[in-house]
């Protein structure tokens, strides 16, 4: 199964606003928001055709969807509040995916959730920068388990171009 989108194509999501649906602290409810309706591929390219109009409709748009979609461990990396990660979001390699020209995206594998611990899912996405350059990033996403709903939550992006051995994410959040 593969994903191939230009962010150009496609309209931009509606916002889920479903009664019952629980908001996480320092979630913006402007922008798209967790919702059991999304599958981890759906996440991803919520996440990436958002990042790639960043400020449409409103100003860092697409990295409030990431943050809104990013894992609780994830928000710790960055620092615990959006302010942090949009600082964060300026480095020069988390940079790249914002305002990109395009992205293609290959889901990687899915694997299925045990006793033990829950599901994840990988998928690898190549961008074509607003700079002309074409980057990969390796998304890992977990579905946050709760006994009310299951959301998909990204817990990293990692920027394929830096070795493993590095520790260093581009994103510490993914989608």
């Amino acid at each position: 199964l593969a994903l191939s989108i230009c962010t150009n194509a496609l309209r931009p999501p509606t916002c889920s606003r479903r009664r019952g649906v629980r908001r996480k602290a320092g979630e913006d409810d402007s922008v798209p928001q967790p919702d059991p309706i999304y599958s981890d591929e759906a996440v991803v390219a919520l996440c990436m055709n958002a990042l790639g109009r960043n400020d449409d409709p409103i100003p860092d748009a697409g990295l409030r969807t990431c943050w809104n979609f990013s894992s609780d461990m994830c928000r710790a990396a960055v620092g615990g509040s959006l302010a942090d990660f949009l600082k964060y979001a300026r480095n020069p390699t988390f940079a790249q995916l914002v305002d990109h020209e395009s992205w293609s995206g290959k889901l990687g594998n899915r694997i299925p959730a045990t006793q033990t611990r829950g599901a994840l899912t990988t998928t690898m996405v190549t961008v074509q920068t607003n700079r002309g350059q074409e980057r990969k990033f390796l998304w890992t996403l977990v579905p946050v388990r709760k006994i009310i709903s299951r959301r998909w939550r990204g817990t990293s992006t990692l920027s394929s171009r830096r070795s493993y051995g590095d520790n260093i994410a581009s994103m510490a959040w993914g989608a």
